[in-house]
């Protein structure tokens, strides 16, 4: 996500690879409380479990699309600073509105999702600058980083040159035709939701397995992962922290495989 200064800076986003189809959604409208547009949230949720947010026309969002461009430049600039220190707050604000109409939805109290998110408490929210090396040669190709879905809740992509690849519907991660490229759209963010999310909604909700490095918006460290909703192995008391060691372990001993999980064959009750 930039403006159109960030996205006429490099080669265009090729034509003939393997696109996803996906949902773009205008923050103007969501802020406003738009029902279609919330439904549409929900939609995309349970579907793919990522989304493209549209920034233009609204405010904050314009904003947004400024300090990106800003923070895209940052690499000519930072060698030249002095040594010292800051603080930077958590974007509470920003994914907590992207989330805002979910719980309706479902039938859960309006602050479910943003009571376990508060930007005051100790988090695995982080915010990374990435630059993933091209492979020049095709025998010599490989990803960024092994396939995996995100632990988090939500994760906010900005990006410009492309790069980022999600599972196919009922495809098998090694099937190399089962990856489909997203195209990164001026002016948009790109949203995807972690296994928080399916945690917490018995799995009505998805997280796609996908093959990049992400900056994953993450619950409270003291966040209980036991269910909100619905019938199916539950996490327990176990905290954010405990549940996610669980989950590495899992995947390092082999006894559990990344896969995009929940989705929309669920129904909501």
């Amino acid at each position: 996500m930039a403006s159109k200064k960030l996205f006429d800076a490099v080669p265009p986003f090729l034509k003939d690879v393997p696109t996803a189809e996906m949902y773009l959604i205008s923050l103007e409208d969501l802020t406003s409380g738009d029902a279609s547009t919330a439904r549409r949230v929900l939609d995309a949720c349970q579907e793919l479990g990522f989304f493209l947010l549209d920034l233009r026309g609204d405010a904050l969002g314009e904003t947004v699309i400024d300090e990106v461009d800003n923070l895209f430049g940052a690499g000519e600039r930072i060698i030249n600073l002095p040594d010292g220190w800051f603080n930077i707050s958590q974007d509470g604000l920003f994914h907590n509105e992207t989330l805002r109409p979910l719980p309706d939805l479902l039938g859960l109290p309006p602050d479910t999702f943003t009571s376990r998110q508060s930007p005051t408490k100790l988090s695995g929210t982080v915010f990374r600058v990435i630059k993933s090396y091209a492979s020049p040669e095709e025998e010599g190709y490989r990803t960024s980083m092994i396939h995996h879905a995100d632990f988090g809740t939500i994760t906010i992509l900005a990006n410009v040159v492309g790069g980022l690849q999600i599972l196919a519907p009922g495809k098998e991660a090694s099937d190399e035709q089962g990856w489909l490229y997203v195209r990164p759209e001026r002016g948009c963010l790109i949203v995807n939701l972690g296994d928080a999310m399916v945690q917490w909604t018995c799995g009505l909700l998805r997280s796609k397995c996908h093959r990049i490095n992400f900056a994953p918006v993450r619950p409270e460290r003291d966040a209980a992962m036991r269910r909100l909703m619905g019938q199916g192995e539950d996490g327990g008391d176990g905290d954010l922290t405990a549940w996610e060691v669980k989950k590495m372990m899992a995947l390092k001993s082999g006894e559990a495989v990344m896969e995009s999980r929940g989705g929309k064959d669920r129904e909501i009750s």
